[in-house]
């Protein structure tokens, strides 16, 4: 025995529980399968009753007058460095008229339990895997939540490391606000931020921070397997800063806001758009029939009605806003030059087949005169409406 513990301490002179992914299983082996890691690479039955015994004894002596609502430092007037980050996995909801997102996500915390840590060699154990409720966790909250989180494993994986160190991944999902822009629907890009801090703590106390570009875990990421059928994340950025509340003078309390840059896939409202264009293109083509059939202003009628219908289609998906978006200038554009057509070959029409006799007569002797303005005033239609979409695909390419 005494020269397998030898063999262990060559192997792990210089040993630490961050330079490789610890949640890796080839790497390393849980005491709670009661085995470990060595440069052997087995063990024994014999070994593996000993490993038995040391975890149940090292249990016992790390939590026997262990308190979970102590901060974890020896001396109480230092403060606790504890750093964290985020995974974003998937989007749950994207409530656009409530402008609120739900976004599963991974919360990746690290610190040192200045109580839990033990000798390596007299152990002859790496790490354990610990409970939530068995240990201090820190208090990290978001400021922005818009709900009580969802927590799908209140344990999470969670290792705790003969020196004291914990990390501790925390499988999450959280609702918060997202303030949105509109001007640009569908081809906007949205900005969301979470800003998390402590409520208790200040940094005085317990100063967190996320992980730096040097460390072992990204301080904002998203997960290769993210998808969503309308947004894309195309960026995320974290900042740092130290704010003193009115409240609390003296007193800073860390506040890490996580900003997530989401793409909208226009392609669905596309579909809308390529509608509109056929209904004005439909529009200007009847409206190059005869002013003397009757059958142009009844057609032109129904084209407006339609657009309305697909602006209630897309208003019913956005939230209410002040200002015009881009979809809605295109689809006013259309519903004007429609409406249009269709006075001008209701007023014409009507004026021909008038019941008045004097002025049917008038409008007779006059009628090239009325062809000439009808002509003129369809030239001028559809001008205006190359022109405006022109205008309206500058601005949008």
């Amino acid at each position: 025995m005494n020269l397998l513990f030898l063999l262990f301490s060559l192997g792990y002179h210089d040993f630490n529980p961050f330079e490789q992914n610890p949640f890796r299983e080839d790497d390393y082996y849980s005491a709670n399968d009661y085995s470990f890691y060595n440069d052997v690479g087995e063990s024994s039955g014999d070994d593996g009753i000993f490993i038995v015994k040391n975890v149940e004894n090292l249990r016992r002596n790390l939590f026997t007058n262990y308190s979970i609502d102590t901060r974890p430092v020896v001396n109480y007037d230092e403060s606790l460095e504890l750093q964290y980050g985020i995974e974003i996995v998937s989007l749950d909801y994207f409530d656009q008229k409530a402008e609120s997102i739900e976004l599963n996500i991974n919360m990746i915390f690290t610190w040192r339990d200045e109580y839990l840590n033990w000798n390596l060699f007299e152990y002859g154990i790496e790490y354990i895997s610990v409970d939530k409720s068995t240990i201090w966790t820190p208090d990290v909250e978001l400021y922005n939540a818009g709900s009580r989180p969802v927590v799908y494993d209140q344990t999470g994986a969670m290792k705790l490391y003969y020196t004291g160190e914990v990390i501790w991944i925390r499988p999450i999902r959280y609702q918060f606000s997202c303030k949105l822009d509109l001007h640009n629907f569908p081809y906007d890009s949205q900005t969301c931020t979470m800003l998390f801090g402590s409520w208790k703590f200040s940094k005085s106390s317990f100063n967190i921070e996320p992980f730096y570009e040097e460390d072992d875990f990204n301080n904002i990421s998203v997960s290769d397997d993210f998808y969503h059928n309308e947004w894309e994340i195309t960026n995320v950025s974290c900042t740092h800063e130290d704010i003193e509340y009115l409240c609390c003078p003296g007193d800073y309390y860390p506040n890490t806001e996580f900003s997530i840059t989401l793409k909208r896939s226009f392609h669905k409202y596309l579909v809308v758009m390529i509608m509109s264009f056929v209904l004005i293109l439909t529009g200007l083509t009847v409206a190059l029939m005869s002013v003397k059939f009757y059958r142009r202003f009844y057609i032109l009628v129904f084209i407006p009605l339609t657009i309305i219908w697909l602006q209630v289609y897309i208003a019913d998906k956005i939230p209410i806003v002040e200002y015009s978006t881009t979809l809605e200038q295109f689809l006013v554009m259309c519903f004007t030059i429609t409406m249009l057509c269709t006075f001008e070959s209701g007023i014409i029409y009507n004026l021909i087949n008038s019941q008045n006799t004097r002025l049917r007569e008038y409008i007779t002797e006059k009628s090239n005169y009325v062809k000439v303005f009808d002509l003129f005033f369809r030239t001028i239609v559809i001008i205006s409406f190359i022109i405006t979409s022109i205008i309206y695909l500058t601005n949008n390419t």
